[in-house]
């Protein structure tokens, strides 16, 4: 696992999250005191008060900082404007975006005390242990009983699309990748989250929400573990591009628009641009903004896109 991904935890933003509750809320932020060490209690405190204070707070709940999902060791990052979940399950919430924080602290931890446990060939068992103790992980959604029952409802073509952009992202470097379709479930070493991290622009998650809602996000999006985390990546691809014309100075006000972040930050400079999306390049790194990857709307983008996205990353 690579120091820019750890550095992120070197500040406690779970803390910054849990001062919000101090007072109010029942002790919400009381019980996260401790992260998954405190697992059984947090699980318990959700359960115990679902119905008459969490599901109709649940935008009070959602965790500013959260962090993403996949293999922060990949070549590919996907940043998109906001997770695609249903606020509605609050259930579903709680692991897939509010403890999402607090369940990467713990593999960071994991990884430190004991790297061989994330090889390839025992990978595989620490996911299947991870989720064993609190259901879900974040390196592998594709594994956790929540989400196998989610996903029937979901659809999540999101999921489909970058799969499909691996496939012949690799293939550009004449390696077949062995990835098991998303829908069967597949183990973290034939998933497509082996081989690529995708995180979010905004606080909120909401299906086809026209709206940024960054709150203290920005914090987390300016700071500057986080910006060379992302900076680490062979490959990143913005599929966020509105949001990120329209709001730049709400997502990062150290820098007076998007295009000056890429060339500051990445070092890149624009190569192609079309009404769908721009490339950047540098010496070591491709740099994409574009229009949503999938969802409702206008200039979605489709297979012919991503077909010459892919031959001008290869140029």
């Amino acid at each position: 696992m690579n120091n820019y991904f750890i550095s992120i935890f070197n500040h406690n933003w779970e803390q910054v999250y849990i001062k919000a509750f101090v007072g109010h809320l029942n002790g919400w932020g009381q019980i996260r005191q401790g992260g998954l060490s405190n697992y059984p209690q947090i699980k318990d405190w959700w359960n115990n008060n679902l119905q008459n204070l969490v599901a109709p707070n649940i935008d009070k709940f959602v965790h500013p900082f959260y962090i993403g999902a996949g293999n922060p060791d990949s070549e590919i990052i996907f940043i998109g404007k906001e997770m695609a979940a249903d606020k509605s399950n609050a259930n579903l919430m709680l692991y897939e975006q509010i403890n999402n924080y607090i369940q990467w602290e713990r593999i960071v931890s994991d990884y430190k005390q004991n790297p061989n446990q994330f090889s390839t060939g025992n990978i595989n068992n620490y996911i299947k242990n991870f989720e064993n103790k609190y259901d879900y992980c974040p390196l592998n959604p594709l594994t956790s009983s929540i989400i196998k029952q989610a996903l029937p409802k979901r659809g999540n073509h999101y999921w489909n699309v970058l799969q499909n952009i691996l496939i012949k992202y690799y293939a550009l470097k004449g390696i077949k990748l062995e990835i098991q379709n998303f829908r069967r479930f597949p183990l973290y070493t034939e998933s497509l989250f082996r081989y690529c991290f995708t995180t979010e622009l905004n606080s909120t998650p909401a299906k086809h929400n026209g709206t940024l809602s960054i709150d203290r996000r920005s914090e987390l999006l300016c700071n500057i573990d986080f910006l060379n985390f992302i900076n680490r990546f062979k490959v990143i691809w913005f599929n966020c591009w509105v949001y990120l014309k329209k709001n730049f100075n709400q997502i990062c006000d150290k820098y007076a628009n998007y295009k000056e972040m890429i060339k500051q930050i990445f070092n890149a400079d624009s190569v192609y641009a079309c009404d769908k999306y721009e490339i950047y390049k540098s010496d070591n790194k491709v740099v994409i903004v574009s229009n949503n990857l999938s969802g409702a709307g206008r200039g979605i983008i489709g297979k012919s896109d991503i077909l010459n996205i892919i031959d001008r990353i290869k140029e």
